[in-house]
């Protein structure tokens, strides 16, 4: 079985920013192999692993976790400094400062620069500076930078995973990476037991477009789908509408965007088995590619399965490695039960 502290670590060193999830299929791969019955990529760059059921005529389920982190661009070399756009969403806030890595002909250390307190007016103090305004610095001067940066290469945060207290791990790019940990392991749970042909879709550029889902969605044609991604945890100042407590478990998204019967059925399947569970109302569109696999072809019922984390979309995402294991105890129990019928919805009154 995988060993999530382990892999976190591993993962926490590898690089797939969005449209650079190629990057991460060797890791991803070799995790499914000896798990599923078929590994294959397509034309999109999606990864996809396959598990037949040993029942005749089993239905499809497809589990969708997406392989692209948070990262940047590199739009212009102005003297020895580089500047950046962003690729996802990441605040400008948390950058001054930061250690990044510029992927050009090789992988190259950088800072960005921040101008030190001592030399800050209080002007400079009350302004948020934007990216735009950023520079990065490598320490190469500009004929260095030319020969071995370009611009539309990528960068990203540096790597490296830090354990904190309470079996609890911070790194950058466990949104959604560490998901398709989850998902494998899951598999690995139930694969004697498979009541579905189980199609394992890591998918990419969720965080620009959700291309992959799309795509992946329509190619697969499944009959059920669960879209698993992160989802924001609880901590001191937290602004999000709706977060939920980590170390609580996973979490199932009540949506009038996805199928409602089908998040009542992994409830249910959750208290059943005893599997510690948040439910998150989620009154319109979820921000995640649960909502195009929902709306493709003639339609296919959806869920969302959520794994908490803290501050996500920055270099230290926090995440609780019991919520890692009561989400893939859930998709395990989902894959193995096969209970799931989609029919109406109860009215009641």
């Amino acid at each position: 079985m995988i060993d999530l502290k382990k892999e976190i670590h591993r993962l926490s060193e590898i690089t797939s920013i969005t449209s650079h999830e190629f990057l991460a299929h060797g890791y991803f791969r070799s995790l499914c192999e000896g798990v599923f019955d078929e590994i294959s990529t397509d034309d999109s760059g999606n990864l996809i692993a396959v598990l037949k059921s040993k029942r005749k005529n089993a239905k499809k389920l497809m589990i969708d976790a997406h392989l692209d982190e948070i990262g940047f661009i590199v739009t212009e070399i102005t003297g020895s400094f580089l500047k950046l756009r962003s690729m996802g969403g990441i605040a400008d806030a948390v950058l001054p400062a930061c250690e990044l890595v510029v992927h050009g002909k090789h992988d190259i250390p950088a800072v960005i620069a921040s101008k030190p307190p001592h030399a800050m007016t209080d002007a400079d103090r009350e302004k948020l500076v934007p990216l735009s305004e950023m520079l990065l610095d490598t320490g190469y001067d500009h004929q260095q930078l030319i020969q071995l940066v370009s611009v539309g290469d990528t960068v990203g945060f540096k790597g490296g995973a830090v354990e904190l207290l309470n079996g609890r791990l911070a790194s950058k790019g466990l949104d959604d990476r560490l998901c398709a940990l989850c998902v494998i392991s899951a598999v690995q749970q139930a694969k004697e037991t498979a009541s579905y042909d189980v199609y394992a879709c890591f998918s990419v550029q969720e965080e620009t477009s959700s291309l992959g889902a799309i795509t992946l969605a329509y190619s697969v044609c499944p009959d059920l789908a669960v879209a698993v991604d992160v989802t924001h945890a609880e901590h001191d100042g937290s602004k999000s509408s709706n977060p939920v407590e980590m170390s609580a478990g996973t979490a199932v998204s009540v949506s009038d965007t996805l199928s409602l019967s089908f998040a009542r059925y992994l409830i249910g399947l959750a208290n059943d088995s005893n599997i510690p569970l948040t439910v998150c109302a989620e009154p319109s569109y979820t921000g995640t590619n649960a909502h195009y696999i929902e709306i493709s072809r003639a339609g296919v019922p959806t869920a969302l399965v959520s794994l908490p984390i803290r501050y996500m979309h920055t270099p230290s995402e926090a995440v609780a490695l019991s919520d890692c294991e009561s989400t893939a105890q859930l998709l395990a129990k989902l894959i193995s039960d096969g209970s799931f019928e989609c029919g109406e919805v109860e009215i009641i009154g």
